[in-house]
């Protein structure tokens, strides 16, 4: 089951990789890009050379590989609710366009099951039989620093090692006959 606050954002079934090009300021700056790689393709979209469209659709291709395959994910997932199927045949209504949505829309899409606080949807599963641990956060004075310089590090690590518990949870829910699905 998934569950989201009326204010949660849930969505964004979608694919980005932004970047950005600076070979004009690298001209009036003086600046020459000097890059050595091992393998002719190890180098796409240098923002200090003219964008190559062979990369164009290099990563277009890419992006539109991962957004299948994140597609396929959130079918499988969500798949067996009605409401979202319904919202399939219809077009999916952007669903997969990237679009977020807050969370009463989602759970009439069918991209959550219902509305509840994390702290209301445990009482109401479990009563007082369980314990929510708080895995995040840093209090000290630099604890706010050290977060913005390793956001997409932390991102990549924070999302694995969420997975990584939420499977951990999930398993051990299974095993008591309750199924969640706490991603």
């Amino acid at each position: 089951e998934v569950y989201a606050n009326e204010s949660s954002v849930v969505g964004s079934i979608g694919v980005i990789a932004p970047g950005f090009g600076a070979v004009e300021l690298a001209k009036k700056l003086g600046v020459e890009s000097r890059v050595m790689t091992a393998g002719e393709s190890k180098l796409r979209s240098n923002p200090l050379e003219p964008v190559k469209e062979d990369d164009v659709r290099f990563k277009k291709k890419l992006l539109d590989d991962l957004h299948t395959q994140f597609i396929q994910i959130v079918k499988e997932g969500r798949g067996e609710k009605k409401t979202f199927m319904d919202n399939l045949a219809l077009g999916g209504r952007g669903v997969f366009s990237g679009d977020v949505y807050l969370g009463g829309e989602a759970k009439e899409l069918g991209l959550i099951d219902d509305i509840g606080y994390i702290h209301e949807v445990l009482h109401n599963k479990f009563g007082d039989e369980w314990e929510l641990k708080n895995f995040g956060g840093n209090n000290s004075f630099f604890g706010p620093l050290a977060g913005f310089a390793t956001a997409n590090l932390g991102s990549w690590i924070g999302g694995t090692l969420v997975d990584s518990a939420a499977q951990e949870i999930e398993s051990k829910l299974s095993a008591q006959g309750t199924s969640m699905t706490l991603r």
